[in-house]
């Protein structure tokens, strides 16, 4: 299982055998994962020319190529791609500490005169775009052709990003009735918090101010339009008579008398954007349980048919079970792992928080691809590569073997073991499994070899409210953030409860 070999493995099945996709935006996520690999090699230099090949394909409005290699096509279609953007570029910043990567100048995607501006100037260009033009009656980022979920194409009356910005120059605004994407609102927020924290280390005062204005508006507008009885929408709609929302308690989307459906993503990037608190991170915990967990995994969706909202809807191409027609997607279901290791660490019920680190290691486990071979005829799969899904009603492995499963696993991994780079260090903050008493692993970083070993008591531990001790080469530290960079050469680290 090789997480750098499977992103160039996917990308090279990509460009061969579905040459006309090229690479995707969003797939920028898989430079999340593969630049600690990249750093470690001692190629940072490769891992900020990969960012400028992604910065460069974002237009001055805001919006992005959904697709490029040598060009970039389908500008603005896909509403959630240049969202990502931000967090990729914040890992880079905190774990090379270039800042002056921010400053760095890149082409505009569009631009005939070779016209450029700085990466941080694009990353605020996005957000303008998302959360001050390109939104819907509710204030929410609007769904556009899709976002993240390809299969949620319901409007066929959306405005690509051109046709959007040529509106907004013509009148001064710019106005939809189209659907309004609950997750990219998640997005911007996320996005806006880790472009504030570049912001305050360009010592921005003023755009650390806007980006706190929009931070609040945007949450503000999230639990006022998307909290719906026990759990977030995933979607907002405008235009369709009889329905208001879909992904909630009452949608009457449910195709199995469940009183409403329930998405994955509404779960997951809730809690990753600090918008969800504990007593609705509980709540939905209790509708997963419920509505998306099978022996083989959590499904992207609970039971439902979107096309009595629209009659063509993309996700009925597929069998029940299948793909995102309610499969255990495997690169969402790692993406709710990231999340209740995020709640696990922070939430104030020590139950509560014992219950998500458990779920998250379920998941971890029938994730991991070596499982395959306990039952290689039945499981189906590769034990090198994570493939994107399981049925959720058989267990199936099933292709494609797209990298987004194991970019998501291994943030995922580091997130468990407490392996977080930040502007201020090196943080330990891990969620063990209840039953593990010690483990350990090693961590290469540029010149730097981290043998960390961690021990516990048996039971469930966490930095909030159990004592950790954290050694570096024998030398006890206070708290528990590593100061970097380390000096080269071997370190011994000793993480215990």
């Amino acid at each position: 299982f090789q997480v750098l070999y499977q992103t160039f493995v996917s990308r090279s099945f990509g460009q061969t055998q579905k040459g006309y996709r090229e690479i995707g935006f969003r797939e920028i996520q898989d430079i999340f994962a593969s630049m600690y690999y990249f750093h470690a090699q001692g190629n940072s230099q490769f891992i900020k020319q990969l960012l400028k090949e992604w910065v460069s394909q974002v237009y001055e409005f805001g919006y992005a190529n959904h697709n490029f290699f040598w060009e970039g096509k389908e500008a603005g279609n896909w509403s959630d791609d240049a969202l990502w953007l931000h967090q990729a570029v914040s890992r880079y910043v905190n774990l090379t500490g270039d800042h002056a990567f921010l400053d760095d100048k890149v082409s505009i995607a569009g631009s005939s005169s070779g016209k450029e501006r700085k990466v941080f100037d694009t990353l605020i260009a996005i957000l303008r775009y998302s959360t001050e033009i390109s939104i819907g009656k509710h204030g929410l980022p609007l769904l556009d052709r899709a976002d993240w979920n390809d299969c949620l194409r319901l409007d066929r009356n959306y405005d690509s990003g051109p046709e959007k910005e040529a509106l907004y120059k013509k009148n001064g605004h710019y106005d939809s009735a189209c659907t309004e994407s609950v997750m990219n609102a998640f997005l911007a927020v996320t996005a806006a918090k880790e472009l504030h924290a570049l912001a305050v280390l360009k010592n921005d005062e003023k755009t650390v101010g806007w980006l706190s204005e929009i931070t609040e508006a945007m949450t503000t507008a999230i639990h006022k339009h998307a909290w719906k009885n026990n759990g977030y929408a995933r979607l907002l709609f405008n235009q369709y008579p009889g329905f208001s929302y879909a992904g909630a308690e009452g949608d009457g989307l449910d195709t199995d008398s469940s009183g409403g459906t329930f998405f994955l993503n509404s779960f997951s990037w809730a809690i990753l954007s600090g918008v969800a608190d504990d007593g609705q991170i509980a709540s939905m915990l209790n509708l997963v349980r419920k509505k998306l967990k099978t022996p083989f995994g959590l499904k992207l969706v609970s039971p439902n048919d979107l096309s009595r909202v629209v009659p063509d809807a993309a996700s009925a191409e597929y069998f029940p079970g299948d793909r995102e027609n309610a499969a255990v997607f495997k690169h969402a279901a790692m993406m709710a792992v990231s999340a209740m290791l995020d709640a696990a660490k922070r939430v104030a019920d020590v139950q509560l928080a014992e219950e998500l680190a458990v779920e998250a290691w379920t998941m971890i486990d029938l994730v991991f691809p070596g499982r395959t071979m306990s039952n290689p005829f039945v499981l189906a799969g590769n034990p090198r590569f994570c493939t994107q899904y399981n049925n959720s009603e058989t267990g199936e492995n099933i292709g494609p073997l797209l990298s987004g499963t194991s970019t998501w696993f291994i943030l995922s991994l580091l997130k468990a073991y407490g392996i977080e780079l930040s502007g201020t260090g090196l943080i330990m903050d891990p969620i063990l499994r209840p039953c593990e008493r010690k483990t350990g692993l090693t961590l290469i970083m540029g010149n730097a070899e981290l043998h960390i070993h961690y021990k516990k008591p048996e039971g469930f531990h966490r930095c909030k409210d159990s004592r950790l001790t954290l050694t570096v080469n024998g030398e006890t530290i206070a708290g528990n953030v590593i100061s970097l960079p380390l000096s080269a050469g071997k370190h011994e680290v000793s993480v215990e409860f």
